[in-house]
């Protein structure tokens, strides 16, 4: 993993693949929230078809902006999809340096020059690759038994909490950050990477190796691009909301992860952002 004395050489530049701009946000370095408890029991239920999720940085802006539990750039990353279709730019991070309170769950090395690294939070199990805005790739069983108090909201899109005794034995998720290291970094390194660390799965949900990606950090992207993004992000959760979102009285059993914030269980595959699809003339 990239050692803190390489920070100075790890901005990239955009890269353009089929047409699609990557601009990469760097994060090498680890970063300790705020205490770790509050953020690992912040749960909240995005709308009634949803699981809970934990750690979801849309939390500390809809919910409590006083909480916050993950760094600016994966808020920036894991949120970029609120703003809207857009096949002409994406947001990456790299290199990535897992949070303190996260471990490193898998990785795949894409060829000689980049690998693919794979973050869930602390007590969370690693299930498949997911991308951004996703939720799916980390999860943690839950006994019957088990109290839980999480946040829903109305139409208004005022929250509030709710606690529920789990009935069956469920799962809650929590969201995963992902990114890449790059080979001038990790010939830097001073440690390798712990072989109980496993590979991603080479089923449809994961990369192949004949994936490739877009590699390029945006430089330009910048203190100033952070926040514009950031600001959108935050209007967006502030629409008045179009439906109700009233709490449930329970939680249920089920075989899978929801995927998404309603997606149902068993749709959610891992779609490869257009930036890190082959360029059309590789």
């Amino acid at each position: 993993m990239l050692s803190t004395a390489s920070a100075t050489g790890i901005y990239r530049s955009p890269d353009s693949s089929s047409g699609t701009i990557t601009s990469w946000i760097p994060f090498a370095t680890t970063y300790s929230p705020h205490p770790e408890d509050e953020c690992a029991s912040a749960f909240w239920q995005w709308n009634q078809s949803s699981q809970l999720v934990a750690w979801d940085p849309g939390y500390g802006i809809s919910v409590n902006q006083n909480l916050r539990c993950v760094p600016e750039a994966v808020t920036t990353w894991w949120l970029q999809g609120l703003l809207g279709p857009n096949t002409e730019t994406v947001v990456s991070i790299g290199p990535l340096t897992c949070p303190s309170a996260f471990s490193q769950v898998a990785t795949h090395v894409e060829d000689e020059t980049r690998t693919r690294v794979a973050c869930c939070p602390s007590g969370y199990t690693f299930a498949n690759l997911e991308t951004f805005g996703v939720p799916g790739q980390c999860y943690s069983d839950v006994e019957a038994g088990a109290t839980l108090t999480y946040q829903t909201s109305n139409e208004r899109k005022e929250w509030a909490p709710t606690t529920l005794t789990v009935n069956t034995t469920t799962s809650v998720l929590a969201i995963h950050i992902n990114g890449w290291i790059f080979a001038e970094e990790t010939a830097t390194s001073d440690s390798s990477q712990p072989n109980s660390t496993p590979s991603c799965p080479t089923d449809s949900r994961s990369l192949s190796t004949g994936d490739t990606v877009g590699i390029g950090v945006g430089v330009g992207l910048g203190v100033v691009g952070l926040a514009t993004l950031t600001t959108g992000i935050f209007l967006m959760h502030h629409r008045p909301a179009q439906t109700s979102r009233g709490p449930h009285s329970e939680l249920e059993s089920h075989g899978g992860y929801n995927g998404s914030y309603g997606t149902r269980v068993g749709e959610i595959r891992y779609k490869v952002p257009p930036s890190e699809l082959p360029s059309e003339e590789s």
